[in-house]
């Protein structure tokens, strides 16, 4: 096979070395380990093009040859217990702990307690846990009106388009505007006693990334930006299903900045500053890693502050985020 040849050429031998060929176990437990990883690599990617699918096969011989031990325990981990059940519906798991996940400073230990945290945390609530996870369009957390006949809806799912960047995705969507507008991903980890939900990104989608496509939906959600209120909604799914605090990634340590094998920040940097728009939703500095943002959202303006030509539009917009909040404890509940 090309993937075992590659691992010879990479792995060639040494005499005065005993780590890989003088060690006849670890010869076998590593061709063993290539093996089940260009298989995972087969199944998780068969519905992508066979150049991208082939560069994920060599992706993964190289990750498990240079990794034998740590490969064998994590590939033996995800076939047993719970986490089989898991990896039957999430098939790119496999690769996780070998790449970035959320923060560029997490090394493996980090990257598989979170992922593996954010299941338990969910587990706790069976029957969002059982659609999230058998679910392919997710659930719907929550339905809003956006006049004439067409709604959106805020879906909780998983999108392999932010596997990097956690665990959960909540997503405004609308049929009428093209399908996803933005989404956001998270994962959940406990420390010691408590759960606090950690965001690796914000993102709109290419069919919305026009501005004047921006600005009607944020009209139709009387003045709201939709990056706003799918925060809003993040916060709400945070504080009704049990979270301490919320940490929102810096742009220091997004994960975009370790995507590509070689980082080319004039190739490779995305033109949205993170460290802003975490300020602009009310989120502070916690470290040179995190920003915090409280899991109950800012309070309502008194409609008395409001200049009376706009206290219609918030009143309807009050309304709205009371709505979306019911339906989400509803949900979880």
């Amino acid at each position: 096979m090309y993937h075992l040849a590659l691992f010879l050429r990479l792995m060639r031998y040494n005499s005065t070395s005993y780590f890989y060929f003088n060690n006849n176990l670890i010869y076998q437990m590593t061709i063993s380990n290539i093996k089940k990883g260009i298989e995972y690599a087969k199944h998780g990617y068969r519905e992508y093009g066979s150049h991208y699918r082939k560069n994920q096969i060599k992706k993964i011989a190289f990750h498990t040859s240079i990794n034998p031990r740590f490969t064998k325990w994590w590939f033996d981990y995800i076939n047993h217990g719970k986490c089989k059940e898991i990896f039957q519906y999430r098939p790119l798991m496999y690769i996780k702990p070998y790449r970035v996940y959320i923060s560029t400073k997490w090394k493996r230990k980090e990257r598989i307690k979170v992922i593996m945290d954010s299941y338990l945390f969910l587990s706790r609530y069976p029957h969002l846990y059982n659609k999230y996870l058998t679910n392919i369009e997710g659930v719907v957390l929550s339905r809003i009106d956006l006049g004439e006949e067409t709604n959106a809806e805020i879906r909780f799912w998983y999108d392999d388009q932010f596997r990097k960047e956690g665990e959960f995705v909540l997503t405004l969507y609308s049929e009428k505007y093209g399908g996803k507008i933005i989404s956001t991903g998270f994962s959940v980890i406990k420390n010691e006693s408590v759960w606090d939900c950690l965001v690796g990104c914000v993102q709109s989608h290419g069919n919305v990334a026009e501005k004047e496509l921006l600005k009607k939906i944020q009209k139709k959600m009387h003045g709201m930006r939709p990056k706003a209120l799918l925060m809003y909604a993040l916060q709400s799914f945070a504080h009704n299903s049990g979270c301490n605090s919320i940490k929102c990634i810096s742009d220091k340590y997004h994960s975009y900045r370790k995507k590509h094998f070689i980082h080319l920040p004039y190739i490779h940097t995305i033109h949205f500053n993170y460290d802003e728009f975490w300020k602009e939703v009310g989120a502070i500095r916690y470290d040179d890693q995190w920003f915090s943002l409280k899991t109950s959202p800012t309070p309502n303006k008194d409609l008395s502050e409001i200049k009376s030509k706009k206290r219609a539009m918030y009143r309807r917009r009050y309304a709205m985020l009371e709505q979306i909040n019911s339906d989400i404890v509803t949900q979880i509940n």
